[in-house]
């Protein structure tokens, strides 16, 4: 017996992609201005604070990729996730371990069909939104689903 799949498609606020960068930024910040006081010769700091701000700038240039490669995300009951792409096309992407869906919140972390990855911070109401309670839903029912290793 066939079942049909359930799917919904979910839109990043630009809001919410807004705040995620300027927490990146703070936290680089936070990390450069722990690194400095630290008691360490001052050779050992510079090198910390090199490492540290090439990794985080990394990471920003990863996350801003990612933002601006997916317009919108689409989840099904059967576990494949798509973005929608520049183009208007539905590219296929993985939903990496890491990922949270809360009533209010979703943490997805994505990999994107180039191999980098990145994370998005959505919100909704289940009153309000029927996709928003649709993922509520897919993500309950489909736990198997989403996050495991074929074969595992």
């Amino acid at each position: 017996m066939s079942s049909t799949v359930f799917s919904i498609e979910l839109k990043p606020r630009e809001s919410l992609r807004v705040l995620l960068m300027c927490c990146g930024v703070a936290a680089a910040a936070a990390g450069m201005v722990l690194i400095v006081t630290l008691p360490l010769n001052g050779w050992s700091r510079a090198l910390l604070a090199v490492l540290w701000g090439w990794q985080a700038l990394r990471e920003l240039r990863m996350q801003r990729h990612g933002m601006a490669q997916v317009a919108g995300i689409r989840l099904d009951s059967g576990g494949a996730v798509r973005g929608l792409d520049g183009d208007g096309e539905w590219r296929s992407l993985e939903l990496r371990s890491g990922s949270i869906v809360l009533s209010s919140f979703a943490w997805l972390r994505l990999r994107l069909p180039d191999g980098s990855h990145y994370g998005e911070l959505l919100a909704g109401d289940t009153q309000s939104s029927r996709n928003w309670h649709g993922l509520q839903l897919i993500w309950r029912q489909s736990r198997g689903a989403f996050g495991g290793r074929p074969g595992s």
